[in-house]
């Protein structure tokens, strides 16, 4: 599923999920059809580009070992009558496609685990049947009690808000940002933005959050929900951990009006290095 575009929709923002001509939806929004349709990717994407990604190396490096090791044994499995070294020598050429697709396999399918989680929970706040699912169903008790835990009206929650922007939004020392992309958290009251991230325990057992493109993002998405009448420009932000093997929420972040103010002179300069690669780009012949 990758990065989620929004589009326009009649009553505001919403997530942009086209269906094939079969009536089933795509797995994969192919970027060049999200941009012909008008839609836009939301920040988070966008600002992980800008952030030490080396963790996501080591993660894909352990796949690829993996699907190498699942494609020899398939291999293997399907030789017959040939002998130990002819089998070796073949083996690098023999399993590549095989590797490269178990490998594409496996990397998406944490993320589309957890857009399946997402899309559970953007149900349930909207009124919707639980799922059939036991994860998400767990995923949906669990944020439900959560929200009545912190008094919060799940009928006054904005589920999902996206804010688009024809223009651009304006920051406090007057900078304008031109945009192009919208900005995103999975709910949104007068006093709250909440942002739900899906995650399983690393190697070592534990569970890293609290990550700085975490906080960029609900800080971007607050002063631009407030830019736009929706919300306070103090509202409190939170991103609430969500484990996608179980359901179960496991962490939760506040984040101070320090750490914000941070995060959204960070996205800021995201989109000014964008904005001045993009320029640079087009100077190149």
């Amino acid at each position: 599923m990758g990065a989620h575009y929004y589009i326009r929709g009649i009553n505001g923002a919403q997530r942009y999920a086209p269906l094939k001509k079969d009536g089933t939806p795509y797995l994969r929004i192919a970027k060049k059809k999200a941009q012909e349709d008008g839609a836009r990717i939301g920040i988070t994407t966008q600002l992980k580009n800008h952030l030490d990604t080396g963790f996501l190396f080591e993660w894909a490096g352990r796949l690829g070992i993996q699907a190498g090791f699942d494609a020899v044994y398939e291999y293997f499995s399907g030789v017959v009558g040939s002998d130990d070294a002819e089998r070796l020598k073949n083996i690098p050429h023999a399993t590549r496609g095989l590797a490269s697709s178990m490998f594409r396999k496996e990397s998406t399918k944490a993320a589309d685990r957890g857009t399946e989680i997402h899309d559970g929970l953007d149900v349930m706040l909207k009124g919707g049947e639980r799922s059939e699912d036991k994860i998400i169903a767990e995923a949906q008790d669990q944020v439900q009690g959560w929200l009545e835990g912190h008094g919060i009206d799940t009928t006054t929650v904005k589920a999902e808000h996206c804010v688009l922007f024809e223009g651009g939004i304006t920051l406090e020392d007057g900078r304008v940002l031109e945009l192009k992309n919208g900005a995103t958290a999975d709910l949104i009251t007068e006093r709250l933005l909440a942002d739900y991230k899906t995650l399983e325990k690393a190697k070592d057992g534990k569970y890293y959050t609290g990550k700085p493109e975490h906080c960029a993002q609900l800080a971007f998405c607050r002063h631009a929900a407030w830019q736009d009448g929706i919300c306070d420009a103090d509202a409190k932000c939170i991103n609430v951990y969500i484990d996608r093997t179980t359901g179960m929420i496991v962490g939760s972040r506040w984040w101070t009006n320090e750490e914000l103010d941070a995060g959204l002179e960070f996205a800021a300069h995201c989109y000014e290095c964008d904005k001045a690669k993009a320029k640079l780009e087009g100077a190149i012949k």
